[in-house]
């Protein structure tokens, strides 16, 4: 049982990062206001794929010569390009090297050694973090200016190991994000040789420390030691981050000073090794969406929804009918609403499929889809992924196992938009536009479809 007193998409070698630059102000936005787009006709870019029918007539007798006959089918016409101005992307290709690019330029070359993945960029487009070689099992993190200068080695065993012989040939790196608006870098570790014996059997490899490394100069410091740490999320301001352990969160600042400590308590169980958090956009309160069920546990996984007050510690509990069910769910950046989908009508009739918007602040609930019965689609009729709200909490995307898209809003409204042709979306650029992992540029309420980024590799949207 909680007691509550007082929880980037997997990431492929060949990685791109799309983030929207702030060129009006030169620096990452904390709030919620989107810098405006500036969509510019560039020259069109053929990309074709001939489609060949090869048809045989079945001969009547030996005799009869059998003729293939080759029938042209239409070549699928490209998009339109535009140049999207502000809109910047790394990854790294085929042979492992970095590459940056803005919308309708060419790509610039970082990096040379060809042992390079995974990406990631600060919120002003300006840092860039990478793995790099490294010891077997541990590779290295480094950091480059996009420009290309400035490159340097941030993470490496060695340099972890000034903290105490815990961080030794076994120690695994387990996430890195940074810290918004500003080049700090947040990362912890797993040491397989430092466990907690009361959570032996079922502790998944999860952080259990965490440290905070200034890319800029290099300088790393150790945030929470082991087993006193966890998976964090920083908030939108820049300045707190709430750090999950196996029976708390707490809320410290960038330094690692508590600002609230035990703002969440629970029992150390396997079912709360990992709860979904989330900040508001005004970092005032952290949403949680706990459940008393493991994961793993073969029973469907119900959600609870709490949402604390960080500068006083109340905690206030949301009920939604239907509850809210595995991770099948987008909470808005203002905390206000959550858009989820529920398919499991069968366990209680009193229940309908379909994709549902709840309100975080009444805890009312309102039906928006219910998919119609399709015998051929019949794993895929509810659109059970969400994409992610718009910046200004609004609008949200969710798809289903066909990647057909439906956009839904706050007003009660969704609608589908056809197919993504099997291809994910990458996330929002501002409150009017959404992208797709191919480059491809959707704008609310128009059918017309751009290009804005040329088709590079496959890649992971980790923020913008």
């Amino acid at each position: 049982m909680l007691l509550w007193m007082n929880i980037s998409k997997r990431v492929s070698i060949t990685s791109l990062i799309i983030i929207m630059l702030l060129a009006a102000c030169g620096r990452a936005s904390t709030g919620n206001v989107s810098p405006a787009i500036n969509l510019t006709d560039m020259n069109s870019t053929a990309q074709s794929a001939a489609v060949t029918l090869f048809a045989q007539t079945m001969a009547p007798t030996l005799t009869t010569t059998v003729t293939p006959t080759n029938t042209p089918q239409p070549t699928p016409t490209a998009l339109p390009f535009k140049a999207l101005d502000g809109l910047r992307v790394v990854y790294t290709n085929s042979k492992g090297n970095l590459y940056v690019q803005d919308s309708g330029k060419s790509a610039i070359q970082l990096t040379y050694n060809g042992a390079n993945r995974q990406p990631l960029f600060s919120d002003d487009g300006q840092k860039i973090i990478f793995y790099g070689p490294g010891k077997p099992n541990f590779n290295s993190v480094y950091a480059i200016n996009a420009d290309g200068t400035n490159e340097q080695v941030l993470i490496t065993r060695e340099i972890l190991s000034a903290f105490g012989k815990v961080y030794d040939e076994l120690t695994v790196l387990v996430s890195l994000a940074f810290v918004p608006g500003t080049h700090l870098l947040l990362f912890n570790t797993y040491q397989p040789n430092n466990y907690d014996p009361e959570t032996v059997g079922w502790l998944p490899l999860v952080g259990n420390d965490l440290f905070a490394v200034n890319t800029d100069t290099g300088k790393i410091k150790q945030l929470k030691a082991p087993w006193q740490g966890g998976k964090f999320l920083a908030a939108p301001n820049g300045k707190w981050i709430a750090v999950q352990t196996l029976d708390h969160i707490d809320i410290i600042d960038v330094q690692g000073q508590i600002i609230h400590r035990n703002l969440v308590t629970y029992d150390k169980t396997e079912a709360h090794v990992i709860i979904p958090m989330s900040w508001t956009i005004d970092a005032q309160e952290l949403i949680i969406l706990p459940s008393d069920i493991p994961l793993m546990a073969g029973v469907p996984v119900a959600r609870d929804i709490w949402r604390y007050r960080v500068n006083s510690g109340l905690g206030t509990q949301i009920k939604l009918t239907p509850p809210v069910t595995y991770d099948k769910y987008a909470v808005s950046p203002d905390g206000n609403w959550i858009a989820y989908s529920y398919d499991m009508a069968y366990l209680n009739p009193q229940t309908t499929n379909g994709v549902y918007l709840g309100n975080l602040r009444d805890g009312s609930s309102q039906l928006l889809h219910t998919p119609q019965p399709n015998e051929n689609t019949a794993l895929f009729d509810v659109p059970l992924y969400h994409d992610g709200w718009s910046p200004d909490s609004v609008s949200f995307i969710v798809h289903d196992g066909n990647f057909r898209l439906f956009i839904g809003n706050i007003h009660g409204e969704i609608v589908p938009i056809g197919s993504s042709r099997g291809i994910e979306v990458s996330g929002w650029i501002d409150n009017k536009h959404f992208l797709r992992k191919d480059g491809v540029l959707y704008e609310l309420g128009k059918q017309e479809l751009f290009q804005v980024m040329n088709y590079l590799e496959s890649f992971v949207f980790l923020g913008h």
